[in-house]
């Protein structure tokens, strides 16, 4: 399966999950301004859209470099 989302969706589908504060850190985008995305006051730009793309995917493959013992 691949899931494709537009950005406020993925920001929406996240919550729970990641908070935006722990976005901001994964991202590097303030995360009044993920807010603003996620509730669809704005839209990010194809730049911004591509650093939170960017750095969810550098998060997952932290993720999947884990190794629990």
């Amino acid at each position: 399966f691949e899931y494709k989302f537009d950005t406020a969706s993925f920001l929406q589908y996240i919550n729970g999950k990641l908070n935006l504060a722990d976005l901001q850190t994964i991202t590097g985008i303030n995360r009044h301004q993920l807010s603003h995305y996620a509730t669809g006051k704005s839209r990010p730009s194809g730049k911004t859209v591509r650093k939170i793309q960017e750095g969810i995917i550098r998060f997952s493959e932290e993720l999947h470099r884990v190794c629990l013992v």
